[in-house]
């Protein structure tokens, strides 16, 4: 294999936020079935983290915990339930539950990793229900009222000092709007309610204000919000359950940053913004889907379109057309934004990994040269110019552009893992090892960096350095023949990178 095919392969299921399959519960409630990916037998399983799961998400967490670590930071995991656990007494008889929620079974296995608190819900909701209702009757997410119990029970899991200004009860009213909710049109009659809407008002408060609201291609987005009764900054990493949750954290914090990146954690973005708190929320329904956070580009180049304004629209339309495969239209509505926009280096950027894609690395070599003319201090840039650089044969130019990116971003492992092949292309197997050995103190979660770590101890002859890095990474990618190549070369004493 070579370093442009990645050791792992894509999920083969994204969780694209839409019910399949609906069930009625014994009320009249809605609860999924089948979600995309989760289901009902994910809920209800014996054993939702079988030892290869539990293994990827350990390392997942401890690596974001000691990442977050050394900005000062601890990461803060709130839960948004699944309706099935908040409201099991109504669920059809045929459906029998586990004792624990996945949530509360995730907790258990995960609760000893320092830095990492978790915040579930699910106990205060049910505790809730009486009055109006937490959870919408005809859709997967809570309501208004229920977001405010987890709100609550977030702020209460923050140290004071990063608390914000919480909203208090006192200061918050309702009023009521119909909904069909993502449900309610999927059954026969259709299911429209009257769904909760929060007004915030107190001494002193001020309205959040919208700083910017910038889109991506995937039901990505990146919003900013400034409040002036608010105190501290956070950020959020957040999926659909944020939407009703987003009221009362906007009055809470002077600056939120709400990003939606899949299940990523954006790291670059916190660099970017320098956050007081980091949130990560998401749905009791993927956790059987660990998320992956080392890639080629990140939030700043995902999420950098504002659809206000032309350039915003035009790099939106390019990167929906390529996430479509419809790479020749994409390709050139690319080459036009550029020749309309040349000063933005967002678009050259965007139209170079076109270009490579398409196989022209001539010409993208040519544009992502621009695109780091304009704005050389976006790693990704870096990343992109080393790996058409190494395509074009430039040896010397890939591993410059690769330690610029790496150098910028020391614990995106898949840079340093670039940067760790390039050096053993150049022969200089003791300084791979020392490149990615400093990123591997940090990040545990990349079986790409164990790969080519162990490439490197194995090519110097410590075969029992390149065996423990080798035994990692077929801990997190066990089914990948690379790895098993990989190990049978230790055992018989080959060396070098694979090609």
């Amino acid at each position: 294999m070579t370093i442009e095919a990645p050791i792992r392969d894509l999920d083969a299921l994204a969780l694209r936020g839409r019910a399949k399959s609906i069930i009625r519960g014994r009320s009249g409630r809605l609860f999924y079935e089948d979600y995309e990916g989760a289901s009902l037998a994910t809920l209800t399983a014996a054993e939702p983290f079988p030892s290869a799961l539990e293994h990827r998400w350990r390392r997942t967490l401890e690596t974001r915990a000691r990442r977050l670590r050394n900005r000062g930071l601890s990461l803060y995991v709130l839960f948004g339930p699944d309706a099935h656990f908040v409201y099991p007494d109504e669920l059809p008889p045929s459906v029998r539950l586990p004792e624990h929620s996945l949530a509360e079974r995730f907790v258990e296995r995960f609760r000893d990793i320092a830095d990492c608190a978790f915040i579930d819900p699910t106990r205060m909701l049910i505790e809730a229900r009486g009055g109006i209702d937490v959870y919408k009757a005809n859709d997967t997410h809570w309501s208004a009222y229920g977001a405010f119990v987890a709100y609550r029970e977030l702020i209460t899991a923050l140290p004071p000092d990063r608390q914000g200004r919480v909203v208090e009860s006192s200061e918050v009213s309702y009023r009521f709007r119909r909904s069909y909710g993502d449900m309610g049109a999927l059954v026969e009659p259709e299911m429209i309610i009257e769904m909760p809407v929060p007004e915030i008002s107190g001494i002193g408060r001020v309205a959040p204000v919208l700083l910017h609201d910038h889109r991506g291609a995937a039901r990505e987005a990146w919003v900013a919000y400034r409040c002036e009764s608010g105190w501290g900054r956070a950020m959020i990493a957040r999926d659909s359950f944020g939407t009703e949750l987003a009221p009362f954290v906007n009055a809470t914090f002077a600056t939120i940053d709400w990003i939606s990146t899949g299940h990523a954690l954006p790291f670059e973005a916190i660099d970017a913004c320098r956050p007081d708190v980091v949130i990560w929320e998401v749905a009791e329904r993927r956790l059987p889907f660990p998320p992956r956070d080392h890639q080629p580009f990140g939030a700043l180049e995902t999420l950098a379109f504002d659809t206000g304004d032309s350039v915003g629209r035009t790099g939106l339309e390019i990167v929906a057309l390529r996430l479509d495969g419809n790479r020749q239209a994409a390709l050139a509505a690319a080459r036009q934004a550029v020749a309309e926009s040349p000063d933005a280096a967002i678009l050259h950027f965007w139209l170079a990994q076109t270009l490579y894609e398409a196989g022209l690395f001539g010409e993208a070599e040519q544009v992502v040269g621009e695109a780091v003319r304009r704005n050389d201090r976006r790693p990704a840039f870096w990343h992109l110019s080393n790996v058409i650089q190494r395509h074009n044969g430039n040896a010397a130019a890939s591993l410059a552009a690769s330690r610029r990116a790496a150098a910028m971003a020391p614990d995106n492992a898949l840079f340093v893992s670039h940067l760790g092949f390039n050096l053993l292309a150049a022969g200089r197997p003791e300084e791979a090892v020392a490149e990615m050995s400093r990123c591997r103190e940090t990040v545990s979660d990349s079986e790409d960096l164990c790969y080519w770590l162990a490439r490197a101890w194995l090519a110097i002859g410590d075969r029992e350095a390149a065996m423990a890095q080798a035994v990692d990474c077929y801990l997190l990618q066990p089914d990948h023949a690379a790895i098993h190549a990989l190990l049978a070369d230790i055992r018989e004493g080959g060396s070098g990178p694979s090609r």
